[in-house]
């Protein structure tokens, strides 16, 4: 493009499907961007990470599903992911799905040759490297609160690879700090990825009790799915 610049277009359709094959949700639009060579160059090894926007009506089980066309090529790519929206006016307790994201644990040297080892892991992407530092966010609703305005919650971080257990963190007090919105609650954290831990699929899952909460409904979990590449 004019100026150096390196000029993208592409066309983005997010639909999301119920129990039937007729499309629930959908949104649109096509997009222009222009990168600088250095972004350019970064964007050619790790992508570019697109964030988009798909109002749920209702709470319930559906299949998101997203393509991308090229403008440029006329090439398609597309991508699906089942999710669970919780119904949060029923007060009970929930948790907003999981985002996915990594480093490197070892710093990279001044001058040191390119090694994708070392690159950030996006949340789009989910491929990571033995030794890297897997990090994870997500939200509480609705967690309940004491006659001091205090919460009583717990949590923990389970890994599994087809169906086993590879991983299962202790159970940890969860202190609401600097929370702008009590029945929102951000948690974060980290696990560092076994040298052990062998190429293949992995789901990260997170478990969360509120020991103030009914008994039937004191725990909430949520799982991600993510890789481990050689």
């Amino acid at each position: 493009a004019p100026g150096g610049n390196h000029e993208a277009v592409f066309d983005v359709v997010a639909m999301t499907f119920g129990d039937t094959t007729a499309a629930v949700d959908y949104t649109g639009q096509t997009y222009t961007i222009q990168l600088p060579e250095e972004d350019y160059q970064r964007a050619l090894s790790q992508g570019l990470v697109y964030n988009v926007a798909v109002p749920i009506k209702k709470a319930g089980a559906y299949q998101f599903r997203i393509g991308l066309r090229d403008a440029a090529t006329g090439r398609l790519g597309s991508a699906s992911q089942y999710i669970q929206v919780p119904d949060l006016t029923n007060r009970r307790l929930a948790l907003s799905g999981l985002v996915l994201s990594g480093t490197a644990t070892a710093a990279v040297q001044p001058n040191a040759k390119p090694d994708l080892r070392n690159r950030e892991v996006s949340p789009a992407v989910r491929d990571f490297r033995q030794g890297m530092q897997l990090q994870y966010g997500y939200l509480i609703y609705n967690a309940q609160l004491d006659k001091n305005q205090k919460h009583q919650l717990s949590t923990s971080v389970r890994m599994f690879r087809n169906g086993q257990q590879v991983f299962a963190g202790s159970d940890q007090p969860f202190a609401a700090n600097n929370q702008n919105d009590l029945q929102r609650l951000v948690v974060s954290g980290a696990i560092i990825l076994g040298t052990d831990l062998i190429p293949g699929e992995y789901i990260l899952q997170v478990v969360v009790t509120d020991a103030l909460a009914e008994k039937k409904y004191r725990t909430a979990t949520q799982w991600m799915d993510f890789e481990i590449v050689k």
